[in-house]
């Protein structure tokens, strides 16, 4: 997942939760074994750089932090089950 991107008007509403656990869903249908994310840390980061997800959008989905990159970025994956 490299980005999410949600109108302004649907914003804190839960729906980029709603698309990750969409994709994860997904993946293994499409013969995935994995998801991986790149988010961003909020810190003091304005809105407009969050279209990556944030660490906690992931972790909450049961993603692990696989390297931090810098201390602003990082690699998250999540292991999944293959379809049939």
């Amino acid at each position: 997942m490299t980005y999410f991107y949600v109108d302004r008007r649907g914003r804190r509403q839960g729906l980029a939760a709603e698309l990750l656990h969409a994709a994860i869903a997904y993946a293994p249908e499409h013969g995935a074994d994995a998801v991986e994310g790149y988010p961003v840390a909020i810190g003091d980061r304005p809105p407009m750089d969050l279209y990556h997800g944030t660490v906690g959008l992931f972790t909450r989905a049961d993603f692990e932090v696989v390297e931090r990159r810098g201390a602003a970025r990082a690699l998250v994956r999540r292991k999944i089950a293959r379809a049939g």
